[in-house]
């Protein structure tokens, strides 16, 4: 990702859109589906931030839209991951005693 951000600065001057960087990562080269619905849905989710804050007329800041959407959603599944670990540790050690 640090590369293709060097890259776009120095194509374009500016720092690349992070919704759409993720989007870049996230989709099959060739035909341009997303890799997984997970992956769909957060893009979709992101961009429908945005577009909200543009109909309103309010200053978009895409930086802090990716990082409210993917923070938050990062947490959650790494919660999920937690919960489903210590579940079969404790069915585990159930099955020693």
């Amino acid at each position: 990702m640090a590369k293709l951000r060097l890259d776009q600065i120095k194509k374009t001057g500016k720092e690349p859109n992070p919704i759409e960087t993720f989007k870049k990562f996230h989709v099959k080269k060739g035909n341009g589906e997303f890799t997984t619905p997970k992956a769909q849905t957060i893009h979709a989710e992101l961009k429908n931030k945005e577009d909200e804050k543009l109909i309103q007329g309010e200053e978009v800041n895409q930086f802090a839209i990716y990082g409210e959407g993917c923070s938050k959603r990062c947490e959650d599944d790494r919660r999920q991951e937690k919960a489903k670990n210590d579940e079969m540790i404790r069915m585990l050690k159930e099955e020693l005693v």
